[in-house]
């Protein structure tokens, strides 16, 4: 029932906001930093494959500072390039406080790399059913999730929201219940391992339900 999810969903509002910032870094050019062409040539040839999770820390001025492998691939090489590519490539708007200033924050991506028929997603879609659409609700809910090194969700940042606040929480919490990776490795001992994945939650009338919204 949707009722009994926006309840539970208004109890994790703390735990999906930033810690630190009130506004997260934002990338400009997401669609720019990593494409096929990048693909490491002796990656390729030992046909090596996998998703790369990391983390970079965005100074107050947007620029990269440093970047750790969160989650690797299993392929050093490609664990490797991910982190040049960010490096090189993105570009930031820094992140602000409570107070609107700038400051230095974190910034986590997942990088899928895949191979002929190895091609493994970032990408989890989940179809939420539901008696009847919750009010205001527009669009599907899509979020970054975060896997801790149990594999299972350690945080969920509504990146779009569907329309309704209660809605996008309510996901979250459904979903924190329900979705698994399978544990991350991070690159290094010194480095806690959290995997990175990008979520869309449709909210989906149950077929032969016909209550009007309340």
């Amino acid at each position: 029932m949707i009722e009994l999810l926006f309840a539970a969903g208004s109890m994790v509002a703390q735990s999906v906001s930033p810690a630190t910032a009130a506004v997260a870094p934002q990338l400009r050019n997401a669609e720019d930093v990593i494409t096929y062409s990048d693909y490491p040539e002796e990656a390729l040839r030992r046909r090596e494959y996998g998703i790369t999770s990391i983390v970079l820390q965005v100074t107050a001025q947007g620029s990269i500072s440093g970047c750790a492998v969160t989650e690797s691939s299993g392929s050093p090489t490609l664990d490797r390039k991910t982190c040049a590519v960010y490096v090189k490539r993105a570009r930031f708007t820094g992140a602000t406080d409570a107070t609107g200033q700038l400051i230095a924050a974190e910034f986590r991506a997942g990088t899928s790399w895949g191979v002929e028929d190895h091609q493994p997603s970032t990408l989890m879609s989940v179809p939420l059913l539901v008696k009847t659409l919750p009010p205001e609700y527009r669009d599907p809910v899509k979020a970054r999730l975060l896997f801790d090194a149990s594999g299972r969700v350690a945080r969920c940042d509504v990146t779009t929201t569907s329309g309704s606040g209660a809605a996008d929480r309510a996901a979250c919490t459904y979903i924190r219940t329900i979705l698994t990776v399978t544990p991350p490795k991070a690159a290094t001992s010194d480095v806690a391992p959290v995997a990175v994945r990008y979520l869309t939650a449709s909210y989906l009338v149950q077929p032969g339900e016909t209550t009007a919204p309340r």
